[in-house]
């Protein structure tokens, strides 16, 4: 009875993770449906050294999943769709060296690249008026020009502001959305 008992809360349990992974973004993308996954797979090592954060989510129903599909954790983006293979769909975090996501912090746009370090990307932008009037917590939004994030939903807030001797001024932004915090992640599929 004891475990009849405990596998009705963890089912429970689960159903209200997936709810909470597929309702704050789906007000946001109201074309847009969610499926939710669960992780299969996560190399914590190379997330928490080096510079390439991928994850891997189960697709126990083989879904047809497409390349560069934004992926959540439920209130923002954490990465990409970047390949299926068998019954996983690998996802590539925005902190991933390689990845670039375009932003906006007030009136700045810049394309984001992940910093290599976990919870972090980056902007690299000339000394200028529109990166001038950025202060540190100011929102950080996916700016919707690279085709795959949705215009305005909140990505971070600037974490560190630093002017180096090249002209050039480095914005660090930490990022809202923890891929350790989840074990379903949402895949927006479109319309």
């Amino acid at each position: 009875m004891q475990n009849k008992i405990f596998l009705a809360q963890q089912s429970e349990l689960t159903s209200k993770n997936i709810l909470d992974v597929q309702e704050p973004l789906q007000s946001n993308l109201e074309q847009q449906s969610m499926q939710s996954f669960k992780i299969a797979s996560f190399d914590l090592k190379n997330y928490l050294c080096c510079s390439s954060h991928t994850l891997y989510l189960s697709n126990p129903n083989k879904l047809d999943i497409a390349d560069n599909l934004p992926v959540s954790n439920g209130n923002t983006f954490i990465g990409q769709t970047a390949g299926r293979d068998l019954n996983l769909v690998k996802v590539i975090l925005l902190s991933d060296a390689s990845h670039i996501l375009p932003i906006k912090i007030k009136d700045f746009y810049c394309n984001a690249g992940g910093a290599g370090r976990p919870l972090e990307i980056k902007c690299v932008a000339p000394k200028n008026l529109e990166s001038s009037n950025l202060e540190v917590n100011d929102l950080a939004l996916s700016s919707g020009l690279g085709g795959v994030f949705p215009n305005n939903i909140v990505i971070g807030k600037i974490s560190s502001i630093i002017d180096n001797n090249l002209n050039e001024t480095e914005i660090l932004i930490r990022l809202n959305g923890d891929p350790l915090q989840q074990n379903y992640f949402g895949i927006s599929l479109g319309l």
